[in-house]
């Protein structure tokens, strides 16, 4: 693919009604404000990579709602939501393919999740998006970043690309109330001639709770894109209804089950000797 044809899956910032694509024009103006200034807009053209297929999508936000319009074939799929209604938001990138998924209630009351893939170069733009939703639940408080920041630094030695995303995806207003790193982990999977051989039950991941939000950081689910990339999640203390840490016992480790408020659960293995750490989410918050 020549670097022109690449550029034109890019996504891209849109300022006007008339750089609009015109198959979202009409379902544009029907959630849009009638007044005031454009909203932050962002155009994502179809894409796809080995890792990840995505639809034509349009997305929104003003006030405090986000709006997706999802191009499939000559239809038009709108989900609109209001920030306290999102559960999860997620931003992932492995090498030059990246995501954001949010996930929660839509105006329709319908339970929606929706994944946005586009190419990693643009990926600024959609970070925009997440920084608006998290706003809406975090207070900035200007230097405060600074005091907290320094609680990643036990990780370096261990993980120093969790470390540095740590401190990269703390807000500047966030106190942070515990950190959970889990390493990776690996189970025999069988044995030749004596000499066993290993899989992988659960990429690298870190878990903090804050005064505000669980912060997610996990490695790829890919052994070999390990090293090239990571995926972050968000969601707000308000938006859990309910924690468990369970021994599984056919598999021989502790997952910890966190059900949001609208039906999604978010599953994550962890050792034993995190259990009282892991229990503090029921009460955070």
């Amino acid at each position: 693919m020549s670097s022109t044809q690449t550029m034109k899956s890019w996504a891209l910032e849109i300022k006007s009604l008339e750089n609009l694509p015109r198959a979202f024009q009409e379902a544009f103006l029907l959630f849009a404000p009638k007044e005031g200034e454009f909203p932050y807009t962002v155009y994502s053209p179809p894409y796809r990579s080995n890792r990840l297929k995505s639809s034509a999508r349009l997305m929104f936000t003003w006030d405090k709602n986000l709006v997706v319009l999802t191009k499939e074939k000559s239809k038009i799929e709108p989900i609109c939501f209001e920030f306290q209604n999102i559960d999860y938001v997620e931003n992932g990138s492995v090498l030059l393919t990246s995501w954001i998924k949010i996930e929660g209630t839509g105006t329709d009351g319908g339970y929606h999740s929706v994944m946005v893939g586009f190419n990693s170069v643009t990926d600024g733009l959609f970070l925009q998006f997440i920084d608006r939703i998290r706003s809406e639940y975090l207070v900035s408080e200007k230097g405060k970043k600074a005091t907290e920041a320094f609680k990643f630094d036990f990780l370096g030695p261990q993980n120093f690309k969790f470390m540095n995303y740590a401190k990269q995806n703390l807000h500047d207003g966030e106190s942070i109330d515990s950190i959970i790193y889990e390493p990776e982990m690996n189970v025999e999977n069988f044995k030749v001639f004596g000499r066993a051989f290993y899989k992988r039950i659960s990429p690298a991941h870190l878990l903090i709770i804050t005064d505000t939000e669980l912060i997610l950081l996990s490695d790829p689910e890919s052994v070999k894109l390990s090293s090239y990339g990571a995926s972050w999640g968000y969601i707000p203390l308000d938006r859990i209804r309910s924690v468990e840490f369970v021994f599984e016992e056919a598999e021989g480790y502790h997952v910890l089950k966190i059900h949001l408020n609208g039906g999604k659960e978010i599953r994550s293995i962890y050792r034993e000797e995190h259990k009282a750490e892991v229990e503090k989410i029921s009460h955070a918050g």
